[in-house]
């Protein structure tokens, strides 16, 4: 017979469990397979590790079971302080190797007692299910866990005054803050550990996670597509309108039958207002905070078109591009080629000329504005100009092209250079489509004022 523990309480660790789960997936398949972005992964995987735990609460059978299956799963979570520091290690490049082998033995000694009485002693059961009842293994894994999260805030915090990049600074910040609240929740396991009926507050570390995620994926601290970003922003989002709708529900069903028939009505009218204002006002606002990437850009597009409209001479108009390019996207350098006369010529800085013939021309003409130089490298359908421009790429050590066209003849080309992020999305691409445009329009403006003077 399954226990009868209340299934609200099954809630947070379950949607924990799924939160790192989806993160862990999504960074791996999704990303590439570097060493930050699997650490990333082992990250939200060994944080969400205890879910299944408290989730088995409901499902097995036996107090037996539940010890056997929270020793194994122990056996195994004594190694987070070491995940802690090798992810910390790589994302901020620190090298003190000596504390990683210190941190594998330590863990390591542990993993041995977890299928002791050293480790657990049993489980203390409250009304929410049960918890581990630890021996002195367990209290001197949790003193040397929260010594490694401290550290590791330290770690962020000496980086943070040095660190002179703004999106990395904010990223860092995310992460202090996730890593600091992981270990407040977990304090707040220590009641029920000692045998005070108190919920496990670290069953809610889908939140800490969320904010790491949001933190490292926003700011692209790894490489990992946009896309996992909006899955952590939804996630949470139905955990915050999933979980009080439940805890109503479970909580006021009760008292239904009690209830006067008009009174009911009218409280069900009112939760179904209740929830309709967060649908239509909150959950705006929440995705106007964690979409104003795109807000900013649109703005960023918006204030570009009002500085063109004055400029006079085709000389400015390309460095106010090559600056909106530079400051918009972040990018650490513009190199721009521009074409001066009616040559075939594009000429670039220290007189560097790029020969523009009829076939790149054409072939540059179909590419919307932008040019991923990984297309120009397997893309077929750039086989014949592939050497030429990736020779371009290569001396600029750059990443992307964009192309200026001016009644239908390439004008100038953009290359650009290492981004504070690691990938463009779809939003940044669309952006650079848009001010390329009305760039357009306005060099065939100028083309014809230039007309007329002469």
């Amino acid at each position: 017979m399954l226990n009868t523990f209340p299934p609200i309480y099954i809630i947070p660790p379950l949607l924990s469990f799924i939160v790192g789960i989806i993160l862990a997936i999504i960074s791996i398949v999704k990303g590439k397979l570097k060493s930050e972005n699997i650490l990333f992964a082992i990250l939200c995987l060994w944080w969400t590790l205890l879910s299944p735990v408290f989730i088995s609460h409901h499902l097995l059978t036996s107090k037996e079971q539940i010890i056997s299956f929270e020793r194994l799963i122990h056996f195994f979570y004594v190694y987070l302080p070491l995940i802690h520091l090798l992810f910390i290690h790589k994302i901020l490049n620190i090298k003190r190797n000596y504390l990683i082998i210190i941190s594998i033995l330590f863990s390591f000694l542990l993993s041995l007692s977890t299928f002791t009485e050293y480790y657990i002693q049993g489980l203390y059961e409250y009304s929410w299910g049960y918890i581990a009842r630890g021996g002195i293994a367990f209290q001197i894994f949790g003193l040397y866990g929260f010594a490694v999260l401290i550290y590791m805030v330290y770690c962020l915090l000496s980086n943070l005054k040095r660190e002179t990049d703004s999106s990395k600074r904010l990223s860092n910040s995310y992460m202090i803050l996730s890593f600091a609240g992981m270990g407040f929740l977990t304090i707040f396991n220590l009641p029920a550990i000692n045998g005070i009926d108190v919920y496990p507050a670290g069953n809610f570390s889908f939140i800490p996670l969320s904010v790491l995620a949001y933190g490292v994926l926003r700011y692209r601290l790894l490489d990992i597509k946009s896309f996992l970003y909006i899955t952590v922003f939804r996630v949470f989002s139905l955990a915050v309108f999933l979980v009080p709708n439940v805890a109503i529900f479970y909580y006021a069903r009760p008292l239904v039958s009690k209830i006067d028939d008009v009174l009911l009505f009218f409280l069900f009218v009112l939760w179904f207002l209740v929830n309709y204002l967060y649908l239509t006002r909150v959950q705006t606002k929440l995705d106007n905070k964690f979409y104003r990437m795109k807000f900013r850009l649109k703005l960023s597009e918006v204030e570009f078109s009002e500085r063109i409209r004055s400029i006079t001479d085709y000389h400015t108009l390309v460095e106010e591009i090559r600056q909106t390019l530079k400051d918009t996207l972040e990018f650490s350098s513009v190199t721009v080629f521009q074409r001066i006369d009616s040559g075939s010529s594009l000429i670039g800085p220290l007189g560097y000329q790029f020969k523009v013939d009829t076939e790149i021309e054409k072939l540059l003409s179909q590419s919307n504005y932008f040019v991923d130089r990984k297309t120009i490298e397997i893309d077929p359908h750039y086989a014949s100009i592939g050497e030429k421009i990736l020779k371009a790429f290569s001396l600029l050590k750059s990443t992307y092209m964009i192309t200026l066209f001016q009644n239908g003849k390439l004008f100038a080309l953009f290359f650009l250079s290492e981004s504070a992020y690691t990938r463009i999305t779809k939003d940044e691409i669309d952006f650079t489509n848009n001010i390329l445009a009305s760039a357009s329009t306005k060099l065939s403006s100028l083309h014809v004022l230039e007309d007329k003077k002469m």
